[in-house]
């Protein structure tokens, strides 16, 4: 039985036309394949440049961090102290105005520990022009930073500590403050 020359040459278009999209989609994976392998090369070049950049960076900001000489600190420290006494005179003079002599902003500011602190205060009570501070300390070192924190103060006219067990008591009075 022979095929009929027409119904062969349909077959063979069709296999012909199939070897060419079969074809065409190789060429097209290959082509894909080519373009992901060079962006590929250019997302790993541009991982280096970044990765030599951030470092370059890091170099350049550790390189500006130095120790600051003595003379600046010395300089700021006292910059720092001047601002802290006009802060003072000027809550001083608030006071006076305002608040009966006693700059308690101000005052309060002065007396609370810093925190951590080891010192812990129980009462603070007004007494002849005086303000007496009672409070409970952990150590003498505690409060011996305590007290030289409290006698560092332009606010206060005097500081006199009445008891020096870990149950102390801290006599001050405010500058120009007459009851």
């Amino acid at each position: 039985m022979e095929q009929d020359p027409a119904l062969r040459s349909t077959q063979a278009a069709v296999a012909a036309r199939s070897a060419r999209g079969a074809l065409t989609l190789w060429l097209v994976a290959a082509a894909l394949a080519l373009v992901f392998v060079v962006l590929f090369a250019l997302f790993d070049a541009q991982q280096g440049d970044v990765w030599r950049l951030q470092t370059t960076v890091v170099e350049a900001q550790s390189a500006r961090v130095l120790p600051v000489p003595a003379a600046e600190t010395a300089a700021l420290r006292a910059t720092a102290a001047e601002a802290i006494a006009a802060e003072e005179s000027l809550y001083a003079a608030i006071a006076r105005a305002a608040h009966g002599g006693v700059p308690w902003p101000a005052v309060l500011q002065r007396l609370v520990p810093v925190p951590p602190s080891e010192v812990r205060l129980t009462s603070l009570t007004e007494h002849q022009g005086s303000l007496v501070v009672q409070g409970i300390a952990a150590s003498e070192p505690a409060l011996a930073v305590y007290v030289a924190r409290l006698r560092g103060s332009l606010l206060f006219d005097s500081v006199q500590l009445e008891s020096a067990t870990l149950n102390f008591a801290v006599s001050l009075h405010v500058k120009e403050y007459q009851p």
